[in-house]
């Protein structure tokens, strides 16, 4: 029954959510939240992920945060509004 629950690489995205300045500056801990998701992208190229990063109106509230655009040349943003 478990196996109906595991996930595959190959049909697999990691989504970054937001992780932007101003809204990085307002969370707790926020530079375990940066070293967390630095992990889950060293995961994710392990396993041939591709990456999605939003961005929810960069102009206003900056664009994610640079050591996460460093470890990330290749990702696709998508920018809200």
């Amino acid at each position: 029954m478990l196996d109906r629950f595991v996930i595959e690489a190959q049909r697999s995205v990691l989504l970054i959510i937001d992780i932007q300045d101003r809204l990085v500056a307002a969370v707790g801990d926020s530079e375990r939240v940066i070293a967390n998701a630095l992990h889950l992208i060293e995961c994710s190229r392990l396993h041939d992920m591709p990456v999605l990063i939003t961005q929810q109106y960069p102009r206003g509230l900056g664009r994610t945060v640079q050591g996460l655009r460093d470890a990330l040349p290749e990702a696709e943003y998508i920018d809200k509004t």
